[in-house]
């Protein structure tokens, strides 16, 4: 709701993401309000603040860590801030109310990809360890507010990344509530009352 609505993933080894990585979020919006986050993801280090050397402290948005975040420099664009890395997708216009896949991977050579319904928006090179045992903030950054509009769904892949292939087939099943829990698919969703007969195959 862009107020105080917000997930905590509690950190796990499944989600040390100390090389490759890939997440993707189904997310949309029409907010215009700047910097919302989709997710984040802030780093415990050492620094010298205020003439005195401090551990274990939270570093501000976008020093270190992995931050996604909409509405950064334009109204409708998507920015990815990896170790202090910015990317920022050059097009805006993604806050049009639509369900858009935002990605962003990290591959053997620690090249970080952020795309936008699989179109790449942007690289840099980056090896900051995120295996910090620190929470992920979906929807909220601690320093900066909550995220106004949706998000249908998240993916954490650790290890290898995706492929493209695997990437656009995401992206073609766009509807977040079309896949059934025993793994088929719904060919087609009306939004109509109405009965019909079903056959489901497992």
């Amino acid at each position: 709701n862009g107020t105080s609505t917000n997930v905590t993933v509690a950190h796990t080894s499944r989600f040390d993401f100390s090389s490759r990585f890939d997440i993707l979020i189904w997310a949309k919006w029409t907010a215009t309000t700047t910097g919302m986050y989709l997710l984040s993801k802030r780093i415990e280090g050492d620094v010298f603040q205020d003439n005195v050397y401090q551990t274990n402290v939270f570093t501000t948005a976008g020093d270190a860590g992995l931050f996604i975040q909409t509405n950064a420099a334009t109204a409708g664009d998507v920015r990815a801030l990896i170790g202090g890395t910015v990317i920022t997708s050059s097009t805006a216009g993604y806050n049009d109310g639509n369900f858009h896949l935002v990605e962003i991977k990290r591959n053997a050579s620690n090249l970080v990809t952020l795309s936008i319904d699989t179109i790449s928006k942007g690289t840099v090179t980056s090896t900051v360890d995120l295996s910090n045992t620190t929470s992920y903030e979906i929807g909220h950054e601690a320093t900066a507010g909550y995220f106004s509009g949706e998000i249908s769904r998240l993916r954490l892949y650790k290890g290898d990344t995706l492929s493209s292939d695997d990437s656009t087939r995401i992206f073609t099943n766009r509807n977040p509530r079309s896949t059934l829990k025993f793994g088929g698919y719904v060919t087609k969703v009306e939004n109509i009352i109405s009965e019909k007969d079903v056959i489901a195959q497992s």
